[in-house]
């Protein structure tokens, strides 16, 4: 992928492609893979690249989520649960769903 790909672009504005909120100083955000996938040549293509926020990104890696929730809790500078809790209120909010519908997606 060229280094002058729409992504690039994108990363200056600092707005996450998925919520559209918006960081001035591009911190907390991840540069998400986008992935094309055939199942019937067993192939997987690198499309392109997105930018995520934390919140979002989040969502996208649940697991990650979960190992960052651990890893705040055991320093004391957080809790799995409020890591959870930020999850399920950013779903909730980008989607335009209660809390209680955003537990049931996220099981």
């Amino acid at each position: 992928m060229a280094v002058d790909s729409p992504a690039s672009d994108r990363c200056l504005s600092g707005t996450c492609d998925y919520c559209t909120q918006r960081y001035d100083n591009g911190k907390n955000m991840v540069c998400h893979e986008v992935w094309e996938y055939d199942d019937h040549h067993h192939t997987a293509t690198l499309t392109d690249f997105a930018l995520a926020c934390r919140d979002y990104n989040f969502l996208l890696h649940p697991g990650a989520a979960l190992e960052v929730g651990f890893r705040q809790e055991a320093t004391g500078k957080g809790s799995l649960a409020q890591r959870g809790t930020q999850a399920i209120e950013h779903l909730s909010t980008v989607n335009g769903i209660t809390v209680e519908e955003a537990h049931s997606i996220l099981g």
